[in-house]
């Protein structure tokens, strides 16, 4: 495949079509700043007081003990977990070095509610980098990919989506069935994804848009896709981790257009994610799971100067109200 070709359907996967329903994304954010903790008087003591997230890229062995340990304590496959991190440290050391955005090493507090990475201007920069300076023949993986990785023991799929209707046409001419292109180039070219057939038949019945009418509810967006998914046999084990997905609309499209994986462990919530196609991967520590939501929903309208329309996060296959 094309190098231009690799980079707009990459592209597409971040933006999930801007172009259309007169969606325009914003280019004016600042690089992100680091902030140091506020204190205020209590009377008696001192508390500290955070604003923002508290999160990590996960560049430090002592960072990523800890997150590994949240993860295989809250049930995921060790395996899993460690080739999942050999492609964090792949991406660290190959793609780190790049003065785009600073990788946070140790877990540390911001002063929004979102990390900002940079904006289109920026991506081709990291797309160039990855491709040319590193030499990787192969597709990064994506957000999508990264959380089912992670998941795949806790899903299940009865009623497997015909591959002749997945979104994977490879026509930059016409996105209309090209969603999950990347996709698929990934579990074509990356060696690092190493699933079975059947594992990847799941994959695109779990994420496959949904057709759905753009200005749709909030709740009757959430009412469709239930409905489908139950149509599709997808089905969650109870357990102390979960696939976080936040849903967006364009135009008679409805997908998944973010993916991450969320750990329940005694002392809050930790997701993880891979931000973007082409950015870092994260973990964030959150005390609740309306603190996951708003955090899902800010890093999505922080890429759109109007924000990004109605969009729903689902815990699993319930919405996160």
């Amino acid at each position: 495949m094309k190098l231009k070709y690799l980079f707009l359907s990459a592209l597409l996967v971040y933006v999930f079509c801007l172009s259309s329903c007169n969606i325009e994304k914003s280019t004016e954010e600042t690089p992100m700043q680091i902030v140091a903790d506020e204190t205020i008087s209590t009377g008696e003591s001192e508390k500290n007081v955070h604003t923002g997230l508290l999160f990590s890229n996960l560049c430090d062995s002592e960072t990523q003990d800890e997150v590994k340990h949240i993860l295989t304590a809250g049930g995921i496959n060790p395996t899993y977990v460690e080739e999942v991190f050999s492609w964090v440290n792949q991406y660290n050391e190959g793609i780190g070095s790049l003065d785009t955005f600073e990788l946070t090493p140790s877990f540390t507090y911001t002063e929004k509610n979102y990390v900002w990475y940079g904006s289109d201007d920026d991506y081709p920069d990291v797309s160039r980098n990855w491709w040319k300076v590193n030499r990787y023949d192969y597709t990064d993986v994506l957000c999508r990919s990264t959380a089912f990785y992670l998941m795949r023991d806790y899903v299940s799929t009865e009623n497997i989506i015909p591959k002749s209707e997945w979104h994977i046409i490879e026509d930059e001419n016409d996105w209309s069935h090209s969603w999950l292109v990347t996709d698929m180039d990934g579990f074509e070219t990356n060696p690092c994804l190493k699933l079975t057939d059947e594992e990847i038949e799941q994959y695109f019945t779990i994420f496959n848009p949904i057709t759905l009418p753009s200005g749709t509810s909030e709740q009757d967006m959430y009412t469709v896709i239930k409905e489908e998914w139950d149509r599709r046999g997808i089905a969650f084990q109870k357990s102390s981790v979960s696939l976080v997905t936040i849903w967006m609309q364009d135009c008679e499209l409805t997908a998944a257009s973010h993916a991450a994986v969320l750990v329940e462990y005694d002392k809050g919530l930790l997701l993880f994610e891979k931000t973007n196609p082409e950015y870092p991967y994260q973990a964030t520590k959150f005390d609740t799971i309306e603190e996951v939501k708003s955090y899902m929903v800010a890093q999505l309208n922080s890429t759109f100067e109007n924000g990004a329309g109605t969009v729903i996060v689902m815990q699993n296959n319930f919405l996160i109200e």
